[in-house]
């Protein structure tokens, strides 16, 4: 054999060796990249978990690198409670014939210091509609506010705030 031959069986055997260990090597990269990827997949599923897509907690999604849950955005202006523009209303009608009325008449003194249960009845200045549901059948009521004019000439009207019942 000639030295040049036993130069390249030389060299061809040093690439092998360095073919081996850069295989071996690949095989290690390999390796850890693939567990590297299932950690980090496991790191972002874990990172992406909130309040709003897992079980977890609503205080848990102000930890460091959590994702917050999205904000439910408003609903589009189609889409808003209650009833719609155009729509029929449906309310009580006014019922001018009620089951029983309830005259509320101004109490306590005029500022001039005259009791207004002397005072002269002016008639209803305003009146409000109740319906009444006991257990076994509904009843109407009308609520008369009076205004009352005193013996100095001062009109009075009803304090009916004090005097509604609650509805």
């Amino acid at each position: 054999m000639s030295w040049r031959e036993l130069s390249l069986l030389m060299l061809l055997a040093a690439q092998g060796q360095r073919l081996a260990a850069q295989e071996a090597r690949i095989a290690q990269l390999e390796a850890e990249k693939a567990e590297l990827e299932q950690r980090l997949t496991r790191l972002e599923r874990m990172i992406s978990r909130n309040s709003g897509n897992s079980s977890m907690p609503p205080s848990g999604d102000d930890q460091p690198g959590r994702v917050p849950p999205k904000k439910r955005s408003n609903p589009s202006p189609q889409s808003k409670r209650g009833k719609r523009p155009g729509a029929a209303g449906f309310g009580l009608a006014w019922d001018n014939d009620p089951d029983v009325r309830i005259a509320h008449r101004p109490r306590g003194t005029c500022p001039c210091g005259t009791d207004l249960a002397d005072a002269a009845d002016l008639g209803v200045s305003d009146c409000f509609q109740q319906v009444e549901i006991p257990l076994t059948s509904a009843r109407r009521e009308q609520h008369e506010m009076h205004s009352a004019k005193c013996g100095c000439g001062r009109c009075t009207p009803p304090s009916v705030r004090q005097e509604r019942p609650a509805l």
